[in-house]
């Protein structure tokens, strides 16, 4: 059975370059309550040079071993006259005019449980809703300067 952790505090930091409202990166280092330190990191400020649409990676680094999951490097990877584009085949692609891909089949799910009446099984509504808090609380960090205790 995976023994799921939670977050007990967080400190962040957020970057809005001009007069930005909302920030074009943030970095968010949060405590676990088994010791552990999760790192979460924000970046909408790519160049325009930028080969991929989208960068979607996360690595989980354990005791005995590592996951590395990348989303941005989906199998396609195209070199033309205008340089070199990594186009975007799993997260949220647009194929004839049609949206697919993960981030398709999340909200498609959801939509799914809500106009059943389902409970997701997927991911627990606690679980979604301690992400959120664990988010807003690295908003009120950043805000503050402060370590924020959740």
């Amino acid at each position: 059975m995976v023994q799921r952790r939670k977050a007990v505090s967080v400190y962040a930091q957020e970057i809005h370059p001009g007069r930005n409202k909302y920030p074009d990166g943030g970095w968010a280092m949060a405590r676990l309550d088994s010791g552990a330190i999760a790192v979460i990191e924000s970046i909408w400020h790519l160049p325009e040079s930028t080969p991929y649409q989208i960068d979607a990676r996360m690595e989980v680094i354990g005791t005995e071993g590592a996951l590395y999951i990348n989303c941005g490097e989906a199998g396609l990877e195209i070199h033309d006259g205008a340089g070199n584009h990594l186009p975007d085949t799993l997260y949220w692609p647009n194929v004839f005019g049609q949206r697919f891909g993960i981030l398709r089949a999340e909200l498609r799910y959801f939509a799914d449980c809500v106009v059943a009446g389902q409970r997701p099984d997927r991911i627990t509504p606690e679980e979604s809703r301690a992400a959120v808090a664990l988010l807003a609380a690295a908003e009120e960090s950043s805000r503050t300067g402060a370590v924020v205790r959740l």
